[in-house]
């Protein structure tokens, strides 16, 4: 098929489960090596996310060290108030046009956060 709609576009067939795949891996590095790195997204710690990589690295590295809250804005508000405690929240969102309802979180909080405290906080997403 040629066209947008049914095409890969140009991908190869595995290409993107390549890439879920070297996520799943990063994350699982990054979890055994700094103990400060939690994940933040909508049913990963009890479903799996929509592209399977954190739900896969949950169970290895245990529950534990995942929230699901159900809500952009508290997904990013939750990582950002983690962050400024000194964890490393890897943040998940489902769709990208959910992000929206995260923009305040995103915009005013996380961005501003480290000039709003005069650095002495830093708000590592």
């Amino acid at each position: 098929m040629t066209g947008a709609a049914g095409s890969s576009q140009g991908r190869k067939p595995d290409e993107s489960r390549t890439i879920v795949l070297a996520l799943r891996q990063a994350l699982i590095e990054e979890m055994d090596r700094d103990q400060s790195v939690i994940l933040l997204g909508e049913d990963i710690a009890v479903f799996g996310a929509h592209t399977g990589s954190p739900r896969i690295a949950c169970p290895v590295r245990g529950v534990s060290r995942a929230r699901h809250p159900i809500s952009e804005a508290g997904i990013v508000g939750a990582g950002v108030g983690a962050a400024m405690t000194g964890l490393r929240p890897v943040l998940e969102i489902q769709f990208n046009d959910f992000l929206a309802c995260a923009m305040d979180q995103v915009c005013n909080q996380a961005a501003k956060m480290r000039f709003m405290m005069g650095g002495q906080v830093k708000c590592p997403l």
